[in-house]
């Protein structure tokens, strides 16, 4: 046998070995499994706040926008821009009832066209009625209660002494933890040239139920309103509350001529002093 033909028996035998090499590495490697596809997440598009909306603000261009929401996560009462596509437009005009933060979905519960229903009447819960009492910077909290704040109603009126002496002056908290609607006609919050908020006005317009009404009513005819400005940590996310304190004060004085006097809701009997 020639050199030539052992050299190419030679080159054959590799060959064949490294093909099958090949052919093994290629069985025995396991097959890539290919990736999952992520899930395409459906969304829509919803009208959001395009800044903070303060309670009374009228809608202008600019202060709402389109935001892309995903599908699974509307609520009831969002603006789907598929099923109201003039919303926007529409919308111009309107008043703000609840405060809206920017990004936040708005809907028909927050914001109301301005040529429904009273704005007012719109504001109130179920059940509730707007009463207004005139006030001024001493009676109202020399105008730092706001819109929104809570206030204890106090009467104080002046009982003359069956004895023909000197007169007494009386004050009693005959409702508490009320909602403030709005001071004058102004439903927000203004400040004045220092930053601080202000809102000086003649009247103050009261959320109360019908019976709390009459109760301020018959209150008023007694005597003169202060409103004392609760604290936000003291203010309770409920209703206003009767004393009761306006019923004691009409059996203040009894046959003995003894006066019972309630004052920050403790009762208490004073026998009047003679010569006086």
């Amino acid at each position: 046998m020639s050199v030539a033909r052992i050299a190419v028996l030679i080159v054959a035998v590799l060959a064949a070995a490294a093909a099958a090499w090949l052919a093994s590495s290629f069985v025995s490697q396991p097959v890539q499994q290919a990736a999952p596809a992520e899930p395409q997440i459906v969304t829509d598009e919803v009208l959001v706040a395009s800044r903070d909306l303060e309670i009374g603000a009228k809608i202008t261009p600019g202060d709402l926008r389109w935001q892309v929401w995903p599908t699974e996560a509307l609520a009831s009462g969002y603006v789907v821009r598929k099923q109201m596509p003039d919303a926007m437009t529409g919308m111009q005009g309107a008043l703000v009832r609840a405060t809206v933060r920017r990004g936040e979905p708005v809907t028909n519960t927050k914001i109301i066209n301005a040529e429904a229903a009273g704005f007012m009447a719109a504001r109130l819960a179920a059940g509730m009625r707007a009463v207004s009492v005139a006030i001024s910077p001493e009676t109202g909290a020399g105008g730092f209660i706001l819109p929104g704040d809570r206030v204890d109603v106090i009467v104080t009126r002046e009982e003359r002494s069956d004895t023909g002496g000197n007169s007494k002056v009386f004050s009693d908290t005959v409702l508490a933890n009320v909602r403030v609607l709005a001071i004058d006609q102004t439903f927000g919050q203004s400040e004045d040239g220092s930053g601080e908020k202000i809102a000086i006005g003649k009247t103050a317009t009261l959320e109360l139920t019908p019976a709390q009404a009459e109760t301020l009513a018959r209150s008023q005819a007694l005597g003169d309103i202060w409103l004392s400005l609760r604290s936000i940590a003291d203010s309770s996310a409920g209703g206003p509350v009767d004393t009761g304190a306006l019923a004691a004060a009409g059996n203040r004085r009894n046959s003995g001529g003894a006066v019972t006097v309630v004052r920050y809701g403790v009762t208490s009997v004073e026998q009047p002093r003679s010569g006086r």
